[in-house]
């Protein structure tokens, strides 16, 4: 299934970082995940909620939405890369003093004081 880039960062956001971050599916998130996935992602795949207690179900579930979200946010991420490398300015040499221009200074600075 194909998301849209705003909802590929919500799924992220509400269900994936969580679910990476504790490396399980919180409770409170099972049905709302279920739900998505029942109604929006994948109808008809499965008729009913598969048992949490059948880990390798859910991990596939969950697998396939982030193949998704990450398809549709890779899209998004190429071309910012691609501007950054144009806007990376070149580096500039040092300019090193030599003494012809310590001594213009130093004139400068007698002239403004006889001022």
């Amino acid at each position: 299934m194909k998301l849209s880039v705003d909802r590929a960062k919500y799924l992220k956001m509400v269900y994936l970082d969580e679910m990476d971050q504790t490396r399980t599916i919180p409770g409170r998130l099972v049905d709302p995940f279920w739900q998505f996935y029942s109604r929006e992602f994948a109808p008809g795949k499965y008729s009913a909620v598969p048992c949490t207690c059948h880990p390798a179900t859910w991990v596939s579930m969950i697998d396939e939405v982030r193949a998704a979200v990450n398809e549709a946010l890779s899209i998004v991420e190429v071309p910012v890369v691609e501007a950054e490398a144009v806007v990376e300015e070149p580096k500039k040499k040092s300019k090193k003093l030599t003494t012809a221009d310590v001594v213009e200074d130093d004139k400068t600075i007698a002239d403004e004081a006889s001022i």
